[in-house]
Order: structure tokens, then sequence, then C-alpha cells
């Protein structure tokens, strides 16, 4: 089943479409012909879906689709595809009271990830490749048969990269006169900085007494993930952007929400500060105690749906993490689709580590 051939106009259209009608009705057809694949060929999915939910040719709307809950795939191997088929395994990061997810991709799965990958970043920063300093080490792209997500990230955004710069050595030690020499021989061109969150406030903090030699103030800086952390030690997403801003510079800061279960389909931080869907991806908030869909302005837990996975069937996910939808095609950012915010976790839900700390 090439998903990448079906509905081609559809995948032609923008990353933001404007025919608000045209993408829901094709999405919806894509949702559908996923779910089907995914019932002929995944015993676990077929089993609960059809017991909790009925089967594809019941799905009248968005909210029918059948999802399964993230928690699922750290507790099975649930594929949609022979192991003669498996091209690449992505382990997402656990904590000590998880165990990381097994995601296999196909070969198919795995360039329409770095397809949606690219046109969805390519929106906010351009086609043009930029000098890009990563706050991570350089083993974090050593490329084998099984990636972490960290890797996964690391790989996928270093795409956008003209030359590379990594912040820390593979001891995990900052190497600030390698970043120092970076700086100042990119200092005519915008700078990307890329990183997991936590990583980046590590970073910050241990910079910190050597900000007077740093100002980039053509910069971007674009992180994502590492947020419960960061929580637990009170700092706020604006508290993140001034110290980053007093730090480095910087004043264009991007946030991106995601996760390994659905990698390649992200969501980026617009300039009002949400978060939008696009064509590869939908999200519906569902009530936490009954999953009823809910409406605008109503916190509830997030429900991630995305047209990419076809060799598992993580194309629709019940997540742990509450949200809140804000509406659809009229963000003061004048960018379409849906946006909403992510308020943090659902309460006593397993915790789901991002990335660990190098330092």
């Amino acid at each position: 089943m090439v998903l990448l051939k079906t509905h081609k106009d559809f995948f032609e259209t923008p990353i933001y479409a404007s025919d608000r009608t045209f993408s829901n009705n094709i999405f919806l057809s894509l949702m559908k012909l996923l779910c089907k694949h995914h019932e002929e060929n995944s015993s676990i999915y077929r089993e609960i879906s059809s017991r909790m939910f009925g089967f594809s040719d019941e799905i009248l709307k968005l909210e029918d689709v059948p999802f399964l809950p993230v928690q699922l795939f750290k507790e099975n191997n649930v594929s949609s595809i022979p192991d003669s088929e498996i091209y690449r395994v992505l382990k997402s990061s656990g904590t000590t009271a998880s165990k990381p997810s097994n995601i296999v991709l196909d070969k198919e799965t795995a360039e329409l990830q770095s397809k949606s990958l690219i046109e969805i970043v390519s929106q906010e920063l351009g086609r043009q490749r930029l000098p890009m300093v990563i706050i991570d080490t350089p083993n974090s792209i050593s490329r084998n048969r099984t990636y972490s997500a960290r890797n996964v990230a690391v790989i996928g955004f270093s795409q956008f990269s003209s030359d590379k710069c990594f912040v820390f050595n593979n001891e995990s030690k900052i190497d600030l006169d390698k970043l120092f020499s970076f700086l100042q021989k990119n200092s005519s061109s915008p700078v990307l900085f890329f990183g997991f969150t936590f990583l980046i406030w590590e970073f910050l903090s241990a910079i910190k007494p050597y900000c007077k030699d740093i100002n980039i103030a053509n910069g971007i800086l674009l992180h994502g993930g590492g947020w419960k952390k960061l929580a637990n030690l009170n700092i706020s997403r604006s508290n993140f952007k001034v110290e980053v801003q007093n730090i480095l510079g910087i004043d264009r800061v991007i946030d991106y929400y995601g996760m390994a279960e659905q990698v390649g389909s992200i969501f980026m931080e617009c300039k009002s500060g949400f978060f939008h869907t696009t064509k590869y991806s939908e999200i519906v908030i569902r009530n936490p105690i009954t999953l009823a869909p809910l409406g605008f302005n109503e916190i509830g837990v997030v429900q991630l749906l995305s047209l990419i996975p076809k060799s598992y069937p993580g194309h629709s996910i019940l997540t742990e993490d509450l949200g809140k939808l804000l509406g659809a095609d009229d963000c003061n950012c004048g960018r379409l689709g849906k946006y909403f915010e992510i308020l943090g976790r659902v309460p006593k839900a397993e915790v789901r580590g991002c990335s660990d700390s190098i330092l």
C-alpha cells in the first residue's frame, strides 16, 4: 500500500492549506486508508480497534478515528510489516520508570518522515541551509539500524545545516574555543542553534560566565522536548526565552512539539506562541475521564493523528499530554490550520522522557 502516491494533489498542497474543506476531506480519506491498512496487517491494532471503536468503514469524522495509547508501544512490539521489510528501528527515550517505545520503520515510512520534516521546517526557516550549532555530541549522529529519539532528531534537523559545530565533544565536555571559532567564522550569516530543551538549558547555565563574548543577534534557536524537567525547576517558556536572549542574544526562539511515536509529524510554534497542525497532522482533545472529544478552549488529553506511519499503527495515538485547542484558521500569526497549546502531563501519567542529561 503506497500512500505516497495516494491523492497526489493533496501531497502537493501547501503545508498550511487554504482550502480547509478539501484538506479535511482528503485527510480523513487517507486516515481511513491507514486504519484499513493497519487492520489488515497488525493483529494488535485490529483487536483493539475492532473491540473499542469498530472497523475503518464505520469512520465518519476525524473524532471517530481509533487510537492506541502511547503506553502500548512501550509494552509491545507493534508492527504492520514483516520483519524482512524493517529498514530502521527507532527507540524513544525512556526514564527510570518507563521502557522506551520500539518503532519499526520500512523504507517508505522513513522517506515520508524525512520529506514531511523538511517541508514543515522549511516553511519556518526557508530553503537555504544555515551554519548550525548542535547542542549535543558528535556521536549523536552515529548511524546504524537502531536509532534513539535523540539520534533521529539531530540527524533529521542537521539536514538544514551548511556547516555543523557540536557544542559538546564525545566526552560531553563543552569546547568553548571551537564554539567561538565557529561563530566568528559565520558572523556574517544567520546561525541556527538546535537541541533538546533541557540540554539547551544546561548549556546556557554552563556558558553564562562567558556570555559577554557571545552575541548572535541574527541567530535562530530551534528546540523541542524536555519541558517536564524544566517545569520541575519552575522554569516557564517565557523564562526560557528570556534566558536565551540574555545569554546568546537570540530573539528568534522556536519550540516544536512532537513525539518519537510519530516522528516527522511535528508541530511548529508560531510567532504568537502556539502550535499548528499541518496537512500531515491533526489533533483531537479528549475528556480525560470519558475520552469524548472536546471543543475549543477545553482542557483534555491530546490525541495526535498523522498520515506518515505505515509500517506501524502510530497514525492515531492518545498521548499522556494535556492540551487545549484554541481555534482554526484564525490565529493572529496568519498561519492556517488548527492551533493549540500543550499544558503539561496528565496527572499520575507515567513520565515519558524526551532526552537524558549529558552534563
